[in-house]
């Protein structure tokens, strides 16, 4: 599952018929609404087994692929009372030949992408993009294997969406590493713990796991040491100047969490005073030295 912290009020809604063992599936994880077109048989009593769950059958659902190559005419209103109308964006970008190598110029050198993309990565690309595609500007998120590690979005910049994005996903890799092992969210651990149920030092290994892992961002082969700056996670941002340019995600491990989403999680263990945020040297963190850095 992408978020099995924010899973309240999830709804997994698809444009084809759910299997058997997609049921199966949706039934490990945690949702509140499932809506596809159909459902094979046996998979309904499956599903049922989940207490609270609403499985809802919409047949024009099957045809929603059809609307891809089609515009909508959108309205907005004005604060003086115009009005703007345009047509929706579509999406360009369809297959891996729809991508350019990321190229630029700095200090007069030209600067390139190291390497050509894999087959999986090209496909986490593809599915970055049509994700991002609907998320609001500014935004910016983190694709590895198929799934959205993190996502920023809403604020007035890119800067500080990345920063949300890493921040997030930081916080559901630690709460991952918790319930695979103890079938526990980790705020739950963290608080037994704080009342002698738990121990207390596994806390610790939980962080340091999550920081060597990079938070599920960075592939460990592509940061060997904790300054390396590269990483396989992809990066994709909406807002204005937006590229469709490929390239390895760069400085992931070095952005920090915004203010912001620092005051809505107050008790994640990436920014609580006197945690192991201020006591373990994570990647979010920035020395004055790197936020005054210039990098191409």
């Amino acid at each position: 599952m992408a978020d099995r912290i924010a899973a309240f009020g999830g709804c997994l809604a698809v444009n084809r018929p759910i299997t058997r063992e997609t049921a199966e599936m949706i039934n490990a994880n945690y949702l509140e609404v499932v809506a596809a077109p159909d459902y094979e048989e046996g998979a309904i009593p499956i599903l049922a087994k989940r207490r609270n769950l609403r499985i809802i059958r919409l047949d024009r659902m099957a045809d929603l692929a059809r609307y891809r190559d089609l515009s909508i005419v959108e309205f907005k209103s004005l604060i003086d009372g115009g009005i703007i109308v345009q047509q929706s964006q579509r999406n360009r970008i369809r297959s891996r030949a729809d991508f350019l190598p990321a190229t630029t110029t700095y200090q007069g050198a030209a600067v390139a992408i190291e390497r050509q993309p894999t087959e999986r990565e090209y496909d986490d690309m593809l599915f970055g993009w049509n994700v991002e595609q609907g998320v609001t500007s500014n935004s910016v998120i983190y694709v590895k294997d198929g799934v959205t590690v993190g996502i920023g979005t809403g604020e007035q910049d890119r800067v500080g969406v990345a920063e949300i994005a890493a921040f997030k996903a930081y916080t559901k890799y630690t709460d991952a590493l918790c319930f695979r092992k103890y079938g526990i969210p980790f705020e739950q651990y963290e608080r037994e713990a704080s009342e002698g149920k738990r121990d207390q030092e596994e806390l610790g290994d939980f962080y340091a796991q999550t920081k060597m892992d990079r938070g599920g961002i960075l592939d460990r082969s592509w940061c060997p040491t904790p300054s390396s700056r590269s990483g396989t996670a992809w990066m994709w941002g909406s807002g204005r100047g937006s590229p469709r340019s490929c390239s390895r995600a760069v400085r992931t491990g070095t952005s920090s969490p915004s203010r912001r989403a620092m005051r809505r999680t107050r008790r994640s263990p990436w920014c609580s005073p006197g945690s192991a945020y201020s006591s373990i040297d994570v990647p979010l963190r920035r020395s004055a030295e790197q936020k005054n850095q210039r990098l191409p």
